[in-house]
């Protein structure tokens, strides 16, 4: 049968068969597949033929100079292959056939491995004129400094060969460069192309060549791509560069270009080449662009601008959005008082991250009242994220916490009073007076707190009122790894199946919680049972295992993904048989943990069993299993 009358019913079925297959039939089922003009179908086969077919099989694929679709099929299974092509590439490279140099060389490219530099320098004077193009770009990808003189030459070559190695100079991105492709800049044929590699040179020097040349043939070089190249370097740089008066004159009458696109990137040059005069109007035409996108990330052409931060924070909406980043930047280059404003305007939920950082970076008392404010009005979530830098000015809250403590909510105070250091037994002491949902939400806030923690009578707590606190129990347990609360959290599991604490003792790799976990097993609802399983897998070990391997066989082919998930976290090399079997099951996530077991524990008998997954039908297995395969 041809591979113009398979079906895809019967495509499938040779992938699945094929490495059972002899090793002639399995490279004519390959050649079959690989012809197939299905793109699905023809990546499967070319996948498996990265790892069924051997080195000789693909090189005579290669040298076949009467079929170029089955030279191809040689080509891109051995790019699947990846670096472990490399050496057959390398000694391809000295072949007689110029046609399989330059599909060696194809390879290389693709590999870009940096261990073919040297191999690749030789064929630069070669007498194949493509395979000396290849040659120049595969460089360009994997080299570096060193060989910018063998190029430089190229640079008065041949059209192609001169195209070929002013795209390599870019790539390679080396200063030593510069001088010879700026020569090139008058040259209006290839001009535009060296601009564009120099772009990707980038630096204070490119951005004087590129600025010139712009000027010089403003007329004659497209405006919109040489402005957007000329961005990309400003925007690059890591200072602001000398001023060129004459081109500051011309970006500036571009703000008033017709084009929205000419108008943005003119503000963009004018913003990264430095202050101004027009900097408001840029900001404002940068705002309004960006608002159309709904981006509120700051700007690459403001990354050095923090003579601008008073100024975009006194503004509202994208500026003041700009100001609050780039004050986090360079948070003394405002003042204390513009920085108090600046806090106050600012929504603490949604900016939390800026404010830590500012708030962080200055360590200034002046804003000690500031932040005692708005802990004191903040979310419970909020107060969890910002307490790090609360405990970092603590220094300075201890004064102010004892004349502005009036007023302040009991659960609040209680938190000043353990952040700035009061003793552990007056703090538990405090929390034993507030009500029980007061005291649910301060234990979690002070977890950082040790000494306290262990001072809370958890034992009365979780025998008389198990349901109400045996969620905080286990949050705090994960947070402190306390073994006194984790052994009376275990008592409680023995007859109450709380998913906040079965995962705890999972997270803490309890195995003294195993044989309560398979207790509860029989008596919980499904999405319990799920908790339980995975809570398995993190906790590991004999009879973890033994019970996980059990549950993979269960009724349900949810619970059986599942355990097959939890088990593969755990797995050891006794497992692999397990696992084994499983590379046939109909659900390709368990077939999928499979492929993360056997890939761990390469031996004879897991390799064998990949080589079966790399025809899987599911793309990701075949992939991971090929990874494995030829790493």
């Amino acid at each position: 049968m041809t591979n113009s009358t398979l079906t895809w019913k019967e495509s499938i079925t040779l992938l699945e068969k094929l490495p059972f297959e002899t090793l002639e039939s399995r490279c004519n089922i390959i050649i079959s597949l690989a012809r197939n003009s299905s793109p699905w179908i023809r990546q499967r086969a070319l996948m498996m033929g990265a790892t069924l077919l051997s080195s000789e099989q693909l090189v005579s694929f290669l040298r076949d100079e009467a079929d170029d679709v089955l030279r191809n099929i040689g080509l891109e299974i051995l790019k699947h292959r990846g670096s472990s092509s490399l050496p057959l590439a390398l000694e391809l490279l000295r072949d007689n056939d110029p046609d399989v140099v330059l599909q060696a060389i194809l390879i290389i490219d693709h590999i870009r491995d940096p261990r073919a530099l040297e191999a690749l320098r030789p064929l630069l004077k070669h007498q194949n004129e493509n395979i000396i193009q290849s040659a120049i770009i595969a460089i360009g990808h994997i080299g570096d400094e060193r060989v910018v003189s063998d190029l430089l030459p190229f640079l008065t070559a041949d059209i192609w060969l001169q195209m070929a190695a002013i795209q390599a100079l870019g790539d390679l991105r080396s200063p030593q460069a510069i001088k010879s492709l700026q020569a090139l800049l008058s040259d209006m044929m290839i001009g535009p192309l060296v601009a564009e590699s120099l772009a990707r040179i980038g630096g204070f020097r490119v951005f004087r060549a590129i600025a010139h040349y712009w000027l010089e043939y403003y007329i004659q070089v497209d405006l919109e791509t040489t402005l957007s190249l000329l961005t990309h370097i400003l925007e690059g740089l890591h200072r602001f560069p000398s001023e060129i008066l004459s081109l500051r004159q011309l970006l500036e009458s571009l703000l008033n270009n017709a084009k929205k696109q000419v108008q943005n990137q003119a503000a963009r040059c004018l913003l990264a080449h430095g202050p101004g005069s027009t900097d408001k109007c840029a900001l404002d035409i940068l705002a309004t662009s960006m608002n159309e996108y709904k981006q509120g990330q700051l700007p690459a052409c403001l990354a050095h601008r923090k003579d601008l931060c008073s100024y975009l924070i006194a503004n509202d909406g994208t500026l003041f959005q700009w100001g609050l980043q780039l004050t986090a930047r360079y948070p003394h280059s405002i003042t204390i008082d513009n920085a108090v404003s600046l806090l106050h305007r600012a929504n603490i939920e949604e900016h939390l991250d800026q404010i830590k950082i500012i708030i962080e970076r200055m360590r200034n008392p002046c804003l000690t009242p500031y932040i005692f404010n708005i802990f004191c009005h903040i979310s419970r979530e909020a107060r969890l994220a910002f307490l790090p830098i609360i405990i970092k000015y603590r220094r300075y809250l201890r004064a102010f916490f004892i004349t502005n403590k009036t007023g302040l909510d009991a659960e609040t105070g209680l938190i000043f009073r353990s952040i700035i250091g009061a003793k552990a037994t007056v703090i538990a002491r405090l929390i034993m007076k507030l009500n029980q949902e007061a005291q649910l939400s301060i234990i979690s806030i002070l977890s950082f707190r040790k000494d306290v923690i262990r001072l809370l009578p958890w034992g009365q707590w979780l025998s008389k009122y198990p349901d109400l606190y045996i969620s905080i129990a286990a949050e705090v347990i994960t947070k402190t790894h306390d073994r006194e609360i984790l052994h009376l959290l275990r008592n409680v599991l023995k007859t109450k199946a709380d998913k906040s604490a079965i995962r705890a003792v999972g997270e803490l790799a309890d195995r003294k919680s195993i044989p309560i976990l398979l207790h509860l097993l029989p008596h919980v609802e499904p999405l319990v049972r799920a908790i339980i399983i995975e809570s398995l897998g993190r906790i590991g070990g004999p009879e973890a295992r033994l019970a996980l391997r059990e549950l993979a066989q269960g009724d349900t082919a949810t619970e059986e993904r599942i355990a097959f998930h939890a088990l593969s976290q755990c797995a050891v090399e006794e497992d692999i048989e397990f696992f084994v079997a499983a590379t046939k099951h109909p659900d390709w996530m368990v077939r999928f943990a499979a492929v993360e077991v056997l890939g761990r524990y390469p031996n004879p008998t897991s390799i064998h069993a990949l080589e079966t997954l790399t025809s899987d039908p599911t793309a990701i297995i075949a992939r991971r299993a090929i990874s494995f395969l030829t790493n």
